[in-house]
């Protein structure tokens, strides 16, 4: 593997069925509204075909705003995403119906696409891993919060 590419793996559980979770997840325009933390702007943008594609800025704890230009596929229990911008890779989501609830498995790769973060890669890779760790912590904490049920039973 070179100096500027790196492979995430995450899993989730939340208390929520697999097509709402989906739906969260593709809702990517709603993000800075429940992920203030890490996600700067999202913004919806002309798909192509069975592909809808978004505009994101993120930023975790390091002074750096990581712009991506993504498209994401829904084939459930699989959405599949490739992005461009800053970070050219892949990844998919997994969703299984688990213990009540769903099980997100996410598996990410990607590669340094700017001088900046090549050299960043290169002299601070465990910083940078660390700052995706806390993006992708801070996300799985927000969705588990956002999936939460709301509906409550009337008192007697």
């Amino acid at each position: 593997m070179r100096f500027d590419e790196y492979v995430f793996h995450f899993t989730w559980h939340f208390a929520a069925p697999p097509g709402r979770v989906a739906e969260l997840i593709l809702d990517v325009s709603s993000m800075p509204e429940w992920l203030p933390e890490a996600c700067r702007e999202a913004v919806e943008i002309e798909g192509e075909g069975e592909w809808r594609r978004f505009h994101l800025e993120l930023r975790g704890f390091l002074p750096h705003t990581v712009r991506l230009d993504v498209r994401a596929r829904e084939a459930l229990p699989h959405i599949y995403i490739e992005s461009g911008g800053n970070l050219l890779g892949t990844g998919e989501w997994l969703l299984a119906e688990e213990d009540g609830g769903t099980r997100v498995d996410l598996a990410q790769s990607v590669r340094a696409n700017t001088p900046i973060l090549r050299v960043a890669s290169f002299f601070l890779r465990p910083l940078c891993v660390a700052n995706h760790n806390w993006i992708m912590r801070k996300t799985g904490e927000a969705m588990a919060r956002k999936l939460v049920p709301t509906e409550f039973l009337p008192l007697p």
